[in-house]
């Protein structure tokens, strides 16, 4: 029940980039990265167990997107693009 929840940050990004069906711009996909943090924003201070079970789902996303995008740095110094 929490972990749908985590992604209420959502209501924070523009239309035009969460209906999006194509591939982000690398502008449109830093924006869309920040509704894992809007999300554990509007949450964290909640008394409802919940609520606070779904703002730590969303801080553990935004940890994770951070993780994935130092990895994906790093393939690409080594790699190429």
């Amino acid at each position: 029940m929490a972990s749908p929840m985590h992604d209420i940050g959502k209501i924070a990004i523009p239309d035009n980039i969460l209906n999006k069906l194509e591939k982000f711009e690398p502008h449109e996909w830093e924006t869309m990265k920040t509704h894992a943090e809007i999300g554990y924003e509007m949450l964290k201070y909640s008394q409802r167990p919940i609520l606070k079970a779904a703002a730590i789902i969303a801080n553990q996303q935004q940890s994770l997107m951070f993780s994935m995008h130092l990895v994906a740095l790093e393939f690409t110094k080594k790699h190429g693009n």
